[in-house]
């Protein structure tokens, strides 16, 4: 009597499942762009990157049964690794020989105070409102005539806080979010919690205590966390009286400055030319932070 071979076939059941994870993945991934879901990123690329494996295993499988299935799923896996290094690689080198500006200069966006239309934009706007926050600027980046990012400045009613909203927009005409709180001691230590998830790689002054949480995707939770970080801090904090954009170009400078002189920044003209603006240390770094925000959606300790 003859035997259903896709009963038996670990390959055939494996491609057949793996057959409905990658539907499940650009589904997963689709959801993950239109609402910014850090989880959902994270996880439509673990489920890219283990479909990958088991459909090159099962098509190798087909072929040759020589070595066992799971052998050739965990070389397929390593595979999607190397394939994948290799282009984040590529990208950052790509980055580091651009003109974009790294540490780009921020100047007043004469549109005003763009947001999206959104209905989750609309409740924050709201939830701002009821937090008595006051809006002080908006500015805007841009390389040439590509717009970079916008940032809409808040301040609280004594301007101990204040809150930079980032808007980037993709190539697939969509807006990403992120969210910075500042606060500043007498003593000039900076209080910094964010949930950027936007690799960076590079280093912040000593006095910047920075906390940094890609999965805290809500406003008002990271307002929370940075209430009780001042709190555990102590203080005393002082009003922000600088010009908002004063004080982010002054930033831009300061971070600038200090990553040329820690070595993240190329040194000199002549090294820029042999290997661009980002030197070998400033590319790994950044490599491991693609890689950590990318698979476990956190990034260096700063």
């Amino acid at each position: 009597m003859g035997t259903d071979v896709a009963s038996t076939d670990p390959a055939s059941w494996a491609l057949l499942a793996t057959g409905l994870a990658v539907l499940l993945t650009l589904a997963v991934s689709r959801w993950a762009q239109s609402s910014g879901s850090l989880v959902l990123a994270v996880f439509s690329r673990w489920l890219r990157w283990i479909s990958i494996a088991v459909i090159g295993a099962s098509m190798i499988y087909s072929i040759s049964q020589d070595y066992p299935f799971w052998a050739l799923i965990a070389v397929c896996f390593l595979g999607w690794f190397l394939l994948e290094t290799g282009y984040n690689w590529m990208a950052i080198n790509a980055i580091s020989h651009s003109e974009l500006p790294l540490f780009p200069r921020f100047e007043t966006n004469r549109r005003g105070d763009e947001w999206p239309s959104q209905k989750r934009f609309i409740e924050l706007r709201n939830w701002l409102r009821h937090q008595d926050l006051h809006r002080v600027d908006a500015l805007v980046t841009r390389a040439g005539e590509q717009e970079l990012q916008r940032v809409s400045i808040y301040r609280n009613e004594d301007d101990s806080i204040r809150l930079h909203v980032f808007f980037m927009p993709t190539a697939r005409q969509q807006i990403l979010t992120c969210y910075a709180l500042h606060s500043i001691t007498e003593d000039g230590e900076r209080v910094i919690t964010d949930n950027v998830f936007m690799p960076y790689g590079g280093f912040y002054p000593e006095k910047w205590l920075l906390e940094r949480r890609p999965w805290k995707r809500s406003l008002p939770g990271l307002w929370k966390r940075h209430l009780e970080r001042m709190d555990a801090h102590g203080g005393p904090f002082v009003a922000l009286e600088v010009d908002p954009q004063t004080m982010i170009n002054n930033d831009q400078r300061t971070l600038e400055r200090l990553n040329r002189q820690l070595g993240f920044l190329s040194d000199g003209e002549e090294q820029e030319e042999q290997q661009g603006r980002i030197s070998a240390e400033g590319r790994f770094r950044m490599w491991t932070e693609v890689w950590m925000l990318g698979y476990l959606g956190r990034s260096h300790r700063y």
